[in-house]
Protein backbone atom coordinates (compact mmCIF):
# COMPACT_ATOMS: atom_id res chain seq x y z
CA UNK A 1 0.00 0.00 0.00
CA UNK A 2 1.24 3.30 -0.31
CA UNK A 3 1.64 6.12 1.97
CA UNK A 4 -0.42 9.13 0.81
CA UNK A 5 1.61 11.99 -0.32
CA UNK A 6 1.29 15.52 1.88
CA UNK A 7 -0.19 18.22 0.21
CA UNK A 8 1.81 20.82 -1.13
CA UNK A 9 1.05 24.17 0.22
CA UNK A 10 1.76 27.30 -1.72
CA UNK A 11 4.44 29.47 -0.55
CA UNK A 12 2.40 32.47 0.47
CA UNK A 13 -0.22 30.41 2.59
CA UNK A 14 1.22 31.00 6.15
CA UNK A 15 1.38 35.01 5.51
CA UNK A 16 -2.28 35.12 4.10
CA UNK A 17 -3.36 32.55 7.28
CA UNK A 18 -1.37 34.98 9.80
CA UNK A 19 -2.86 38.13 8.48
CA UNK A 20 -6.54 36.70 8.58
CA UNK A 21 -5.69 35.34 12.25
CA UNK A 22 -4.66 38.60 12.91
CA UNK A 23 -7.44 40.80 11.90
CA UNK A 24 -9.87 38.49 13.88
CA UNK A 25 -10.79 36.12 11.48
CA UNK A 26 -11.05 32.27 12.22
CA UNK A 27 -9.20 30.41 9.64
CA UNK A 28 -9.19 26.65 9.16
CA UNK A 29 -6.24 25.07 6.58
CA UNK A 30 -7.88 22.31 4.59
CA UNK A 31 -6.06 18.96 3.32
CA UNK A 32 -7.77 16.68 0.53
CA UNK A 33 -10.19 19.58 -0.72
CA UNK A 34 -10.58 21.47 -4.00
CA UNK A 35 -9.84 25.04 -1.66
CA UNK A 36 -7.08 25.58 0.86
CA UNK A 37 -8.87 27.56 3.68
CA UNK A 38 -12.37 28.33 5.05
CA UNK A 39 -12.16 31.81 6.67
CA UNK A 40 -14.73 33.32 8.96
CA UNK A 41 -16.72 32.98 11.75
CA UNK A 42 -20.43 33.67 11.96
CA UNK A 43 -20.08 33.39 7.98
CA UNK A 44 -17.53 31.53 6.46
CA UNK A 45 -15.82 31.92 2.98
CA UNK A 46 -13.96 29.17 0.74
CA UNK A 47 -9.90 30.64 -0.15
CA UNK A 48 -7.87 28.93 -2.30
CA UNK A 49 -4.47 30.18 -2.19
CA UNK A 50 -2.25 30.40 -5.50
CA UNK A 51 0.99 32.33 -6.08
CA UNK A 52 1.07 35.15 -8.26
CA UNK A 53 1.49 32.76 -11.30
CA UNK A 54 -0.70 29.57 -10.08
CA UNK A 55 -3.31 28.32 -12.09
CA UNK A 56 -6.13 26.20 -10.36
CA UNK A 57 -6.40 22.67 -11.47
CA UNK A 58 -9.26 20.70 -13.56
CA UNK A 59 -10.67 19.57 -10.22
CA UNK A 60 -10.57 23.07 -8.69
CA UNK A 61 -12.65 24.89 -11.63
CA UNK A 62 -15.21 22.09 -11.37
CA UNK A 63 -15.67 22.70 -7.68
CA UNK A 64 -15.20 26.56 -8.27
CA UNK A 65 -17.71 27.01 -10.51
CA UNK A 66 -20.49 23.99 -9.74
CA UNK A 67 -20.05 24.64 -5.80
CA UNK A 68 -22.72 26.85 -3.98
CA UNK A 69 -21.47 26.12 -0.61
CA UNK A 70 -20.29 29.70 0.72
CA UNK A 71 -18.42 32.22 -1.20
CA UNK A 72 -15.52 31.15 -3.19
CA UNK A 73 -12.46 33.43 -3.99
CA UNK A 74 -8.73 33.07 -5.32
CA UNK A 75 -6.65 34.88 -3.63
CA UNK A 76 -2.35 35.60 -4.32
CA UNK A 77 -1.62 38.19 -1.07
CA UNK A 78 -2.53 38.48 2.35
CA UNK A 79 -3.92 41.99 1.21
CA UNK A 80 -6.22 40.51 -1.30
CA UNK A 81 -7.03 37.64 1.05
CA UNK A 82 -8.15 40.58 3.37
CA UNK A 83 -10.04 42.58 0.81
CA UNK A 84 -12.28 39.33 0.77
CA UNK A 85 -12.03 38.25 4.02
CA UNK A 86 -13.62 42.00 4.92
CA UNK A 87 -16.26 41.60 2.08
CA UNK A 88 -17.73 38.48 2.16
CA UNK A 89 -17.21 37.52 6.07
CA UNK A 90 -18.27 37.90 9.46
CA UNK A 91 -15.47 38.46 12.40
CA UNK A 92 -15.82 37.08 15.55
CA UNK A 93 -17.22 40.47 17.04
CA UNK A 94 -20.24 39.84 14.71
CA UNK A 95 -19.87 43.14 13.14
CA UNK A 96 -19.73 43.08 9.16
CA UNK A 97 -16.99 44.99 7.48
CA UNK A 98 -18.15 47.42 4.17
Amino acid sequence: MRAARAQRRDTNESEIVQALRAAGFEVVITNGTPFDLLVGGERWCVMEVKTPHGRLTDAQLVFFDGSRIAPRMVVRSATEALEVAFTHCRRHDGSISS
